[in-house]
Order: structure tokens, then sequence, then C-alpha cells
């Protein structure tokens, strides 16, 4: 059925399929949900490897109160996409390879249909044109040269201090 629903109930169907163990994402913004891409989500769906059986593709669209506020306003700019892709892959540790090819083949298939990332669901390297616009990047960028100035907090997707503020 399909209704209206509140943030929190659109977070708790996520638990059934939030086991522990291990899991790895993706997630592609969309600018429409073409049928070109729904074909291209199907064929990448069907290609889940054994061992990662609690994997799920959700299409969650995006609009509304989300788009009321400036893409400036705070660093996630991407307020005007229509949908956002999250596939979810929860796999045996035996099956770690397969599962990382499996959500390779889907990027392959997948990004170009993208019109931006979300720094959570990016595993590979960052490239944060996809994610900030320039004046977003330079206000992380000084943030962090306020609050972490020695880059102590440099892992997974690290934004680096801007080099003009940048201790010696």
């Amino acid at each position: 059925m399909v209704r209206p629903m509140s943030y929190v109930e659109l977070q708790d169907q996520l638990d059934p399929v939030t086991a522990p163990g291990h899991w790895m994402e993706r997630g592609y913004m969309l600018a429409e949900q073409s049928d070109a891409f729904i074909r291209a989500a199907v064929d990448v769906y069907r290609k889940v490897p054994d061992g990662a059986t609690k994997t799920a593709l959700l299409i969650m669209p995006f609009g509304g109160a989300i788009a009321d506020i400036s893409g400036d306003a705070t660093c996630f700019g991407s307020r005007r996409i229509r949908y956002w892709v999250v596939i979810l892959a929860n796999f045996e540790p035996w099956a770690r390879q397969a599962t990382m090819e499996f959500l390779q083949e889907a990027d392959r298939q997948l990004k170009p249909f993208s019109v931006g990332r979300y720094a959570n669901t990016i595993e590979d390297a960052l490239d944060t044109s996809l994610i900030y616009s320039k004046s977003i990047m330079t206000r992380l960028e000084q943030l962090k040269s306020i609050w972490d100035p020695s880059n102590v907090f440099r892992y997974n997707h690290n934004i680096q201090p801007s080099v003009s503020s940048r201790p010696p």
C-alpha cells in the first residue's frame, strides 16, 4: 500500500533487514526514475550473490520539505533530487568478494543515472563534486580548519582542512 509516512516509520522499515553482520552500501541520487533506470536496477538486483540474501534495493522519493531548504543551507546540498536509491548489502564473511563484485557491477550500471551522491553511501574514493557544491566544500574545509586543523579525523571520506589555515 502506498501512503504518506513519517520519517521514523520510514527508518523503522529498515529494521528487519539490518541484521547484525557485514554490510556494504551504495547510493545514487536521481533527477528522474526512467524506464532505463528501472531496467538497470532490476538487472542489478537479480544478481545478488549467494551469501548476501538480506540485500535490499530501496528507492525513496525526495521532495516536499526536503526541497524547501536552500541547497547551501546545510552540508546536504542535493535537495532538488527526486529519488534516493540505496543498495544495502548484508553478507556472510565468506561472500565478501562476491558482494564487492556485485556492488561494483551495480555502480557500473547505476552511476550513469545518478546526478549526485551522499557521502554515507559511497565506499570508493570520494568525489566531492558529486556531493558538495563549491561553496559548501569551502565552508566544510574552513570548519575542519577550526575544529580539526591537524586532520586527526581523517579516515573514511575525509575533508582536508583549508590550506590557508593549516598549522605549519
